[in-house]
């Protein structure tokens, strides 16, 4: 995972009071306002549109895969629909919704669009994820980032791995539970461990022998998928 992916959108976060979108900090910024629909952002769902756009736009220039790429394309929407789904819930608490079903019912119904909504159709399977679950896996995307961009291995900080690496442990825990059944939650799941486990690695070369046993014991078991099916939709 690149770090500027990470800063990208923590950087778009900063605009954002729980769900709602300051306004203030996103007429002010020229390159969130051209993502708006014709007549303009007038609303916080407009907003978060355009938002979802711009977002779009950046992460292929960031992606480290080869311009074009299935895998550069598929990881782009994943972030989008876990950053989406943390944006819903946050407007509003209704857990037991898929992200479609929140489009329909309070964007689309009321008159509203995204224009990265079609666009997001390459993986569109995960349209129908939870919000819930899709709202944790951006929260561990979050506590990685957080690990890669604020204690990077050349300036390492125990305490601040300890504290990351158990808020790491406890969203992974809380989601494997949920998503065993389910192989396209399982693979996001799969490729975070892999990226927080590299991070984790090296990190553990820098800490003192006698910490050792407290850091293995955080160590998160590899998840298995119990479905054999690789494109089985959300239920």
């Amino acid at each position: 995972m690149d770090k500027n992916v990470c800063k990208l959108f923590v950087d778009t976060d900063k605009v954002f009071n729980q769900g709602n979108i300051k306004e203030d900090a996103f007429n002010n910024s020229d390159v969130y306002k051209k993502f708006c629909p014709k007549g303009g952002c007038s609303s916080n769902y407009d907003r978060l549109g355009a938002l979802c756009g711009y977002l779009l736009a950046e992460l292929p220039k960031l992606n480290n895969n080869p311009k074009g790429s299935e895998d550069n394309a598929n990881q782009n929407y994943e972030f989008i629909f876990m950053w989406l789904a943390d944006k819903f819930l946050k407007i509003s608490r209704n857990v037991s919704v898929s992200l479609n079903d929140y489009y329909e019912k309070f964007i689309v119904s009321n008159g509203g669009s995204f224009n990265c909504w079609d666009t997001l159709d390459n993986k569109e399977h995960f349209k129908d994820s939870n919000l819930s679950i899709m709202s944790l896996f951006y929260q561990l995307f979050m506590n990685i980032c957080s690990a890669i961009m604020k204690n990077e291995i050349s300036n390492f900080e125990l305490k601040k791995f300890k504290d990351t690496d158990y808020d790491y442990y406890q969203i992974y825990d809380l989601i494997s539970t949920q998503v065993s059944n389910c192989d396209p939650y399982v693979q996001l799941l799969i490729n975070f461990k892999k990226t927080y486990d590299d991070y984790r690695e090296l990190a553990i070369t820098k800490i003192p022998e006698d910490e050792h046993d407290n850091i293995y014991s955080l160590a998160c078991s590899p998840i298995n998928s119990n479905d054999d099916q690789p494109e089985l939709l959300f239920g």
